[in-house]
């Protein structure tokens, strides 16, 4: 039995890829220069590549021209052929490493104008059987039947972005993290740790502590409070891993990686609170003589018991103020993934 086609159909896929996180450490210092490359029939393209990172961000949109698939059209709709994601860590001196690959089937659009809009998603690397993190991407394919494409994402650089309406809609955000100090750090390299300082870095910011002097006399920071002002996703799918790295301070300027770890900041997410101080005191000067509405009966209270009054209104305000802080207060350790621990409370 034969199958035989009279003609491909061609059509062009649109790669939507936008970061990863948890990706396997191909580096002795713990990290990666991951890039992406993405393979889809005979074609195959690659991201740019970022340096020294476990979750790192793309934002890159890679396009595949003129595509010929043999068979019908619909048939294709119901069952694409897969798009094959190998991560791997680029090496300048060496051959590249494999970090792991993932499978995913794109969304088929047999008419270019189908207002449907390809999501984001999580789709689980693995190298073998080893657990090698996550891809956060989305992919479509056209059929090229005459009709007008979408328009191309935009450009920054030589490079696509993700368009408007895929990408994640992105909010100002503030992150406070009181960082204490150092424990129980092992050695690195045959010399024990004595002089470290932590980075912290999310969305493409980094903070670093102050440096521990001596680590046996005062295992704590002389600064503890870190403030990140940044832009990330609003939606809590979206939201960006921070990156954790203690660095030990040894002579000659060395300043090696001694500790690692990613953390998620999903369950750290709390809304701003709300002030209504000011509300209530509207409310109240609506009630003063001079501020009054028509229609009010204004009645003056004693001297003193305006006091008394005063005071119970502050010591209320003071209450729920310290209620809320209270509420807001986590604390705390997570371990580093190779020497130690150290101590950590982030907010946001």
């Amino acid at each position: 039995m034969f199958l035989t086609f009279k003609k491909p159909y061609k059509y062009q896929m649109r790669a939507y890829v936008y970061q990863a996180r948890d990706l396997l450490a191909g580096d002795e210092t713990g990290l990666s220069n991951p890039y992406a490359r993405i393979s889809f029939l005979t074609q195959s393209s690659v991201t740019m590549r970022m340096a020294k990172s476990l979750c790192p961000t793309w934002d890159q949109t890679l396009i595949f021209e003129e595509i010929e698939i043999y068979g019908d059209p619909q048939a294709l709709e119901e069952n694409p052929p897969e798009v094959v994601i190998e991560i791997c860590d680029y090496d300048k001196f060496g051959s590249n490493e494999f970090l792991g690959r993932t499978k995913v089937q794109p969304m088929v659009k047999l008419d270019p104008s189908d207002a449907r809009m390809p999501v984001l998603q999580w789709y689980p690397i693995t190298r073998g059987p080893e657990d090698g993190g996550e891809l956060l991407a989305a992919f479509e394919l056209f059929l090229l039947a005459g009709s007008d494409l979408p328009f191309l994402p935009p450009k920054k650089g030589d490079l696509f972005l993700i368009p408007n309406g895929i990408r994640p809609v992105m909010q100002r955000t503030a992150i406070e993290v009181l960082c204490w100090g150092v424990r129980n750090m092992q050695k690195f390299q045959l010399a024990a740790v004595t002089s470290p300082s932590v980075e912290f870095e999310c969305g493409g910011h980094v903070l670093e502590s102050s440096t521990i002097k001596n680590l046996k006399k005062n295992p704590n920071f002389n600064k503890n409070v870190l403030f990140f002002d940044v832009m990330l996703p609003r939606e809590e799918l979206y939201m960006p891993p921070m990156n954790i790295r203690v660095r030990d301070h040894r002579k000659f300027g060395r300043k090696p990686t001694v500790g690692i770890h990613v953390l998620n900041l999903e369950n750290y997410r709390c809304d701003p609170i709300r002030r209504v101080q000011e509300e209530e005191e509207e409310g109240v000067q609506g009630g003063l003589v001079n501020g009054a509405r028509s229609g009010e009966h204004v009645i003056e209270m004693p001297t003193e018991e305006k006091k008394k009054e005063t005071g119970k209104a502050i010591l209320v305000k003071a209450r729920s103020k310290l209620d809320s802080a209270l509420q807001r207060i986590k604390v705390m350790f997570y371990p580093c993934i190779w020497h130690g621990d150290f101590g950590l409370d982030i907010l946001q």
